[in-house]
């Protein structure tokens, strides 16, 4: 008769082995850290030593390497100065296209000119432009630029070139309207500062900022409807005949080598 062995003799050769388990994931748990940190310096050093090997032996492994970085920095530089030199040309090439487009839209007589230079007077503002008088051009011709944007008038011809006082200027009177408003609403004059001020506006014209002043077309030689500028402020005073209003220009006249100018209509 064979006798059956009890479950828990069974049991007692791995109790041991448990506690040896258990003990084992304690000390890792407590040291893990420790061993961490002792492990990390060489291991470190190991990938550092075999990276700067790779770097000697294989070109363009990693980083770039010392003699090509200034290589590199001179192209950089060179691909800087092209992107500058090359924005003007094209800021001067949208700017004919747009010139090009508004002239076929409104077929006015015109010629395109070149600013040979401008005034350093911080009081005034001028510049003359390459074409004159055996170009068609005449006193009080509007000069613009873009798309119909009035940047002055012509106040000296000669032969083969003019001169044109910027609506900066404070000797510049123009005859303004509104967009919405077709009907001249007052004088636009130069301040010798970026804002143009808006004279002789009657207290019943509605104006507001944001309003969009355009040439009234009362002025000989001048169309009506160039763009002219925004209304920055508007000034009233309920005992004058009048108010008057900031307005800022579209463009800087400035920033443009490249006008038009608006030649008198000869047609009979």
């Amino acid at each position: 008769m064979t006798i059956p062995k009890r479950p828990w003799r069974s049991m007692v050769p791995r109790i041991p082995l448990l506690l040896l388990s258990m003990f084992a994931v304690v000390v890792l748990l407590l040291l893990g850290p420790y061993l961490l940190r002792w492990l990390q310096r060489p291991l470190s050093s190991v990938g550092v030593w075999t990276t700067s090997q790779w770097r000697q032996r294989v070109p363009g492994f990693g980083f770039v390497l010392a003699e090509d970085r200034g290589l590199l920095e001179e192209r950089l530089t060179q691909c800087l100065l092209q992107t500058v030199s090359l924005e003007p040309l094209r800021q001067e090439n949208q700017n004919l296209k747009d010139q090009i487009a508004f002239f076929e839209r409104q077929s006015f007589r015109h010629v395109t000119a070149r600013v040979l230079s401008r005034s350093a007077d911080p009081l005034q503002s001028t510049f003359l432009v390459d074409r004159g008088s055996d170009d068609g051009i005449r006193l009080g011709a509007p000069v613009v630029v873009g798309k119909g944007m009035i940047v002055g008038k012509v106040t000296e011809v000669f032969s083969h070139a003019a001169l044109v006082r910027s609506l900066g200027d404070r000797r510049s009177k123009l005859s303004v309207s509104l967009l919405a408003d077709t009907r001249p609403i007052g004088i636009l004059e130069g301040t010798s500062g970026f804002l143009l001020m808006l004279r002789f506006v009657p207290n019943d014209q509605l104006l507001a900022v944001d309003d969009l002043v355009i040439t009234s077309g009362q002025e000989e030689g001048i169309p009506s409807g160039l763009l002219v500028g925004i209304v920055n402020g508007v000034s009233r005073d309920p005992e004058a005949p009048f108010q008057q209003a900031f307005v800022e220009p579209i463009v800087d006249s400035s920033q443009y080598s490249l006008v038009s100018v608006i030649l008198p209509d000869i047609s009979p």
